[in-house]
């Protein structure tokens, strides 16, 4: 099967089930696993995002921010198009996906890598096994990734506290997270009072947060890497807000490689871990991987 994924998700499902070898394109964001690398990309950005703006998972913008190589993927011929509709300003919406097939000489399948929970994560695991012939690859993945969530839980649900937790998908103004996030920060043991499971990201105001009194924060900006991230930080921690929360006396503050978790894929367990280390270090023991966080200083 000849298969171009226009999503990081789709991307890292794909390889996880082994067919690295059948993706013949991919989006200008599909930078893991490192053989995919170097696949030819189908996607380009037309304008620079604006988070503070549209928020990730919250509004959507009015017209697409991406353009696709429509020749490119005609002579690519795939058979399959991953594509996703979780937020337009993420990643390749679906609707222009959509476009795109019915225009080809040859109309692929598409599939949606679309999710709002973590079992929905789980879920399009299956369903991608199913379509692209590795059901059996991908069952034994959703055992393993099953097996290692109630694991963390478990361990996680022995904390003698749950810490009040923020997790930002952009400073200012605030978008605090929602979809799989808040399910996450249950699972390894923190308290989330701004985001439901499900539900999307939403902006918050500052006196919200204020009075939520967080002990943690993270700070995990889609698209961003963690020194984007840190640079973008340095232009508001300057607001009297910051120096009121908890966590920032308590140096409590993390930059997180947003890729992470904003990707609804295989990966999304590592996550967990990683926020598990974070939120409950006496149950977690070491650290978690450098390149993936980094503390913020007050």
């Amino acid at each position: 099967m000849r298969i171009c994924s226009l999503v990081p998700s789709g991307t890292e499902i794909v390889c996880a089930l082994g067919l690295a070898d059948q993706l013949v394109g991919v989006s200008h964001r599909c930078d893991y696993p490192p053989e995919v690398v170097g696949k030819p990309i189908v996607s380009n950005l037309l304008v620079k995002k604006q988070p503070s703006t549209n928020g990730v998972g919250g509004e959507t913008t009015q017209h697409s921010v991406y353009e696709l190589d429509a020749a490119l993927v005609q002579a690519l011929a795939p058979d399959l198009i991953l594509t996703q509709e979780v937020c337009e300003a993420c990643a390749v919406p679906a609707s222009l996906a959509a476009d795109l097939a019915r225009g080809l000489v040859r109309e692929p399948q598409l599939f949606s890598v679309t999710a709002s929970t973590l079992d929905d994560i789980l879920t399009n695991i299956a369903r991608l096994g199913l379509v692209v012939g590795r059901e059996e690859e991908a069952t034994r993945l959703v055992h393993r990734s099953r097996e290692r969530i109630e694991r963390i839980a478990a361990t996680a649900a022995a904390a003698e506290k749950r810490l009040r937790v923020a997790f930002f998908e952009w400073p200012d103004p605030p978008w605090l997270a929602g979809n799989w996030i808040p399910e996450l920060i249950v699972l390894a043991g923190g308290l989330d009072r701004f985001g439901q499971a499900g539900q999307r990201t939403r902006k918050v105001d500052w006196p919200e947060i204020v009075a939520s009194a967080p002990e943690i924060v993270f700070l995990a900006p889609c698209g961003l890497t963690i020194d984007q991230t840190v640079g973008e930080l340095s232009k508001h921690l300057t607001r009297p807000e910051w120096s009121a929360l908890p966590a920032f006396h308590d140096g409590r503050v993390y930059v997180l490689d947003g890729s992470l978790w904003s990707r609804h894929g295989p990966r999304i367990v590592d996550g967990l871990e990683v926020l598990a280390q974070l939120i409950h270090p006496e149950l977690f023991p070491g650290p978690p991987p450098e390149q993936l966080v980094r503390a913020i200083g007050r």
